[in-house]
């Protein structure tokens, strides 16, 4: 199958993308994934017909009756997120003003940059790279055997939540752990935790420090904080705790965004750290 790419450039806020160009190395080059034969009528012309087979277009010579090398028609070379228009992908848009190829709202470009993707899934959701399991919650990942999001190690999964594990209730004066039964078997231990399956873990609102023997209070952006994790938890990945206040790390922004608080009914402004590179596919 012939594979094509396109060349991009672009530079923001002082991050420079460069994707493959056309007929470059064999390794940077791409083949057109398809779910069904209409995804293949970039290849159709007057000697060829094209056909998705096992998620590959095939291409057949319509004199010779055989397979034969797949030509994309000139005006699409790029089934690329970040490669020129017109755009072949789900749920991908033609942005007007770059010409480039762009994932619709709601969605983020999968790891090969040939499709558009789920930009956030929730925990047990089904899912292909972290940063879609991240976007729901900042302290879950990918897990690689089943592919669905989970909580990072040292957090447990409570109300759909990622909840930072913290120490339990103690064998008299001792320093082993013992599974807590009931709220206070927590809160008489470690101030702001609660019981879950046998775990103490800290209540919403707050954090578990390095050591995971205190709660911290989650921070807003530029706010006081000790920890990274405080940041994390409200600014999410991309955010750090510098000179003791939340701030965005080197390759990300800040972006406050419009958001509906259920328990109030009442809207309210939260910042999140970004990747600048989103500026372009999201």
């Amino acid at each position: 199958m012939l594979k094509c790419a396109i060349l991009v450039m672009l530079v923001a806020f002082g991050v420079t993308i460069v994707l493959p160009s056309v007929r470059s190395s064999d390794k940077d080059l791409i083949d057109l994934e398809c779910t069904d034969d209409a995804n293949c009528t970039i290849f159709q012309g007057v000697y060829h017909s094209s056909t998705c087979v096992n998620g590959s277009c095939h291409c057949i010579h319509k004199e010779r009756n055989e397979t034969d090398e797949c030509e994309p028609q000139r005006i699409s070379y790029s089934n690329k997120i970040g490669g020129t228009c017109p755009c072949n992908s789900e749920n991908s848009f033609c942005n007007e003003t770059s010409q480039m190829c762009i994932c619709k709202d709601g969605f983020m470009p999968s790891r090969e940059m040939k499709r558009c993707i789920s930009k956030s899934v929730p925990l047990n959701g089904t899912c292909e790279v972290d940063e879609q399991c991240i976007m729901h919650d900042p302290f879950s990942h990918c897990e690689d055997v089943f592919n669905n999001c989970t909580c990072q190690q040292h957090f447990l999964d409570f109300q759909d939540t990622c909840h930072s594990v913290v120490e339990g209730p103690h064998v008299n004066e001792t320093t082993v752990s013992v599974p807590c039964e009931q709220d206070v078997d927590c809160s008489n231990h470690t101030a702001n935790s609660s019981c879950h399956q046998g775990k103490c873990i800290c209540v919403h609102g707050f954090v578990a420090n390095a050591e995971r023997n205190s709660c911290l209070p989650v921070v807003q952006f530029e706010g006081n904080c000790t920890e990274s994790n405080q940041c994390i938890a409200q600014l999410s990945i991309g955010s750090v705790c510098s000179e003791g206040k939340c701030e965005c790390s080197e390759a990300f922004f800040p972006f406050s965004d419009h958001a509906h608080d259920n328990a109030t009914g009442q809207a309210t402004v939260v910042t999140t750290c970004k990747r600048k590179i989103d500026l372009f596919y999201f």
